[in-house]
């Protein structure tokens, strides 16, 4: 397997602390889930990584693959921005 560029996204936030399990991730925490996006160089280190969560007792929600590191970050934004139109369509129904 070549390398290819993953989106992990997990339950609950992880601080910047947890880098080093995670080394080849960015880390990206929007207060709900945590995601952790990066190249990884085969179904091994994808593996490791995914037992890195479960030893951890991190719930996993969702793995994609993703064409490259951009287009999972711009899932991230969509994802955020998505969040933050559900919040507000919420407050204006509550007003």
């Amino acid at each position: 397997m070549a390398r290819q560029t993953y989106r992990i996204r997990i339950e609950g936030c992880i601080s910047m602390e947890w880098q080093d399990w995670f080394a080849d991730m960015e880390i990206i925490c929007d207060g709900e889930q945590t995601q952790l996006i990066g190249v990884l160089a085969d179904s091994a280190a994808l593996y490791g990584v995914l037992q890195a969560l479960a030893n951890l007792n991190l719930p996993l929600i969702s793995v994609e693959q993703a064409k490259s590191e951009e287009m999972a970050r711009n899932g991230h934004r969509q994802i955020h921005i998505l969040k933050k139109t559900r919040t507000h369509l919420r407050r204006i129904r509550n007003d």
